[in-house]
């Protein structure tokens, strides 16, 4: 404190408050006091004690002013601020009150808008709604939008406003709050309209890629790296035999592919994701269950980056090129087989021709030996004789089998009775089946006799053994029946015609597994086979049921599938009741003596046959000549031809064929009996001969009867 007599001068400090630049009185003069002299004083008290009002005053004026300035400034930032990033944005941006009445915008809104600055500056509300509006298509929707806004003040909303100029603008509108209160709606306009013209023809082309992809005849496919279907156009489809695309899009593609190729099919995939490209030839199965095979092309599809994102695939139903294929595979296959035939059959012919020849030698003297000195022989020579006359009459047939294999199973029909045929085939067949097969017969009593050539019909049985043996797998039972059948009206299983009266039924029945319902329609199909490769030719029924086809037949298959059920082949002949059966020939038959001794020029390069001919002609009253060579026997016939009365030649002979020899013969006398033997050939048969003149065409060795027959019905 600061004590002075009244009279005393005030004592006053000064201290300044910093950083405000100002100097302030701290200094109070007090309420006058009397000291104890009676005297008056006057007291002073420092601010810093007593002064704190005026400081507290004084110290929040400048304060509230300091923080008014700092808040202007901030204030002024902000505005500047906020007004910046308005402009810099490319939408328009228009800030209107709960009236409606137009607070802020920015200049992209009167770019957009195309506002003029002068109907701006009005800030009249009504002028500008109706400039606004005038631009529109639909305004009045436009006002609805707006109207139904302003009634719910808290709404937010989104449309697209199409202009009658063709623009396009987003309009998006929120409310604007100020503490929690809505006091207006900001408006922001964005122009998509190069963005929608864009999307329109991004929409266009990829409509017309759409269209492109499923008017295409390909299967086009989209698959991702784990193998799911993305997409797939209406061919493929199509070739899986899906209805709807739900049934398979987003589902593995490898369900439907067969399962031989899935995993070359998951290479593929892998392949094309690692950036290649590849090709796949498969089979499917579809979801129908149909079968195709399909060759499909693969490629990577990229994104804008270069990613791969899917595979692309092209694929083309080769099913029928397949097939041809297969097919030109099998024709191939069944020319080279034949061309083998043809090989085997040619060998086969000229051996079974040399065959003939020393066959007919041995039949022949030994038929002559036995006919001529059966008496003065003893008796166990003539059973030697008797066994090499049995062992050469097998082997005749041997012959004559392979003759028709050679000749493509072609001979001559005759009426004949079928069952001691079909015993002897059933004979020699259970030599050649395993002894776990069984072979029975089951042959009736008076069977009426059939017209057929024996050697087809062993061909028939030969074939149908042979099929019901491999249908046995080697074991079981088969059964050969011969009987009369009526039948009323069956379908035969070959011509499809119903069948109806008296047939002579041979029927094989095989215990095996039986058929199938997809395979028995095709059994009697040339080169048709269900065995594998090299295990048969195919042609085994097809032979069968030309044989039928050329005899009149007909045939009836019944099977079941299963084991132990098996089929029985029923082939039907026609019988032939008005002829009676015709017994075979014997080589060489009982003599006849003929008169006259007629003069038969006899030509055969084979001396041991034609001196054999030659002796059975003159023990039957003939006058036989041999010749081994064809000119020497045209030259003796140029120097007499009234002298003989009929010639017997050979085909095959060096020098000249046995036609060639006919034909000079016929030239100088064009009435001469002429008569063909030949062990075999390919260039002469029955029909032939008959057409260059010869009466009757043999195949050797010649039955010696049927000769003789032919002799006395040419010389009659």
């Amino acid at each position: 404190d600061v004590v002075a007599f009244a009279k005393a001068p005030v004592v006053m400090a000064r201290r300044g408050l910093p950083g405000m630049g100002l100097q302030v009185h701290v200094m109070e003069r007090l309420p006058t006091l009397a000291d104890d002299a009676g005297q008056q004083m006057q007291r002073f008290l420092p601010l810093a004690a007593s002064g704190v009002l005026l400081l507290l005053v004084v110290g929040g004026s400048l304060i509230f002013a300091l923080l008014r300035r700092q808040s202007e400034r901030n204030l002024a930032v902000s505005l500047s601020l906020h007004q910046a990033i308005i402009e810099s944005t490319s939408d328009g941006i228009l800030v209107v009150d709960l009236s409606g009445h137009v607070t802020t915008h920015n200049q992209r809104f009167a770019d957009l808008w195309q506002i003029p600055p002068s109907l701006l500056a009005q800030r009249n509300d009504r002028d500008l709604l109706a400039f606004v509006r005038e631009q529109l298509r639909g305004t009045q929707g436009f006002m609805d939008k707006v109207e139904e806004i302003y009634r719910d003040p808290e709404e937010a909303s989104f449309d697209l406003l199409e202009f009658r100029d063709g623009r396009v603008f987003e309009r998006h509108s929120n409310p604007q709050r100020l503490g929690g209160k809505v006091v207006g709606r900001v408006w922001n306009f964005r122009d998509v309209t190069l963005r929608n013209r864009a999307l329109e023809k991004l929409a266009q082309s990829e409509l017309e890629l759409q269209t492109i992809i499923d008017t295409e005849p390909e299967c086009v496919k989209l698959i991702a790296a784990d193998g799911t279907l993305l997409k797939m156009n209406r061919a493929g489809l199509e070739m899986i035999e899906a209805d709807n695309p739900k049934r398979v899009i987003g589902k593995q593609v490898l369900g439907i592919i067969a399962a031989e190729y899935r995993a070359a099919f998951a290479t593929l995939i892998e392949r094309v994701f690692q950036g290649e490209t590849g090709r796949l030839e498969f089979e499917i199965i579809g979801l129908k269950g149909g079968r195709r095979w399909l060759d499909t092309h693969a490629v990577p599809l990229r994104d804008p980056h270069g990613n791969i994102i899917a595979l692309l695939g092209v694929t083309r139903d080769i099913s029928e090129h397949r097939a041809a294929e297969a097919e030109r595979a099998q024709l191939q296959q069944q020319l080279q087989h034949a061309q083998k035939l043809e090989a085997i059959g040619q060998l086969t012919g000229g051996i079974a021709h040399d065959f003939n020849n020393i066959l007919g030698a041995i039949l022949g003297y030994t038929g002559l030996t036995l006919d001529r000195f059966r008496e003065q022989l003893p008796e166990k020579a003539v059973g030697y004789l008797n066994e090499v006359q049995k062992a050469g009459e097998r082997a005749r047939d041997l012959i004559q089998k392979m003759l028709a294999f050679a000749r493509g199973g072609g001979g001559e029909a005759q009426v004949l009775d079928a069952r001691p045929l079909v015993r002897e085939v059933i004979k020699m067949l259970a030599a050649t089946l395993p002894s776990s097969l069984v072979l029975k017969e089951q042959i009736a009593e008076g069977v009426p006799a059939v017209r057929i050539d024996p050697v087809q019909l062993h061909q028939i049985l030969t074939n149908l053994v042979i099929n019901a043996r491999d249908a046995s797998g080697g074991q079981g039972h088969i059964e050969i029946g011969l009987r009369l059948s009526v039948l009323t009206g069956e379908l035969c299983d070959f011509c499809h015609q119903p069948l109806r009266g008296e047939f002579v039924e041979l029927s094989v029945q095989d215990d095996g597994s039986g058929i199938a319902a997809e395979v028995l329609p095709k059994i009697f199909d040339p080169f048709f086979t269900t065995k594998e490769v090299g295990r048969g030719s195919g042609m085994g029924l097809a032979m069968v049921m030309g044989i039928l086809r050329e005899h009149n037949g007909h045939a009836l298959v019944e099977t079941t599938v299963g084991e132990g059920h098996g089929t029985t082949f029923r082939l039907f002949f026609p019988p032939a009741r008005s002829h009676a059966p015709e017994a075979v020939a014997p080589l060489l038959a009982a003599a006849t003596p003929e008169t006259g001794g007629r003069h038969i020029l006899v030509v055969d390069d084979e001396v041991p046959l034609g001196r054999l001919l030659g002796e059975v002609l003159d023990a039957h009253g003939y006058r036989a000549t041999v010749h081994a060579n064809p000119r020497a026997a045209l030259a003796a016939f140029q120097a007499d031809p009234a002298g003989f009365d009929a010639v017997i030649t050979d085909q095959t002979m060096p020098g000249m064929t046995g036609i060639e020899l006919v034909h000079e013969l016929l030239a100088l006398r064009p009435a001469l009996p002429v008569f063909m033997a030949s062990g075999y050939s390919d260039k002469v048969d029955a029909e032939t001969a008959e057409q260059h003149g010869i009466r009757r065409f043999f195949y050797k060795p010649v039955a010696s009867a049927a000769l003789l027959a032919a002799l006395r019905e040419a010389l009659r």
